[in-house]
């Protein structure tokens, strides 16, 4: 693996971590928990989305 990889999962631990201590600073019974779920959700398809997209194009570049 090269060290682009190494450096994107590092930042998917970093969230996580992040989100996992929200969920302690804000409080479970917290009405930001819906805001906070549907930021993550969008952070996740957006991620995946992007690196997609880049396997995409990096594969059409192969194959011209």
């Amino acid at each position: 693996m090269n060290f682009k990889i190494y450096l994107v999962i590092f930042a998917g631990v970093l969230i996580i971590l992040f989100a996992i201590f929200s969920f302690f600073a804000v409080g479970a019974n917290s009405e930001q928990w819906g805001s906070l779920f549907l930021g993550a959700a969008i952070g996740c398809l957006l991620a995946v989305g992007f690196r997609f997209s880049k396997k995409k194009r990096l594969d059409n570049k192969k194959a011209q």
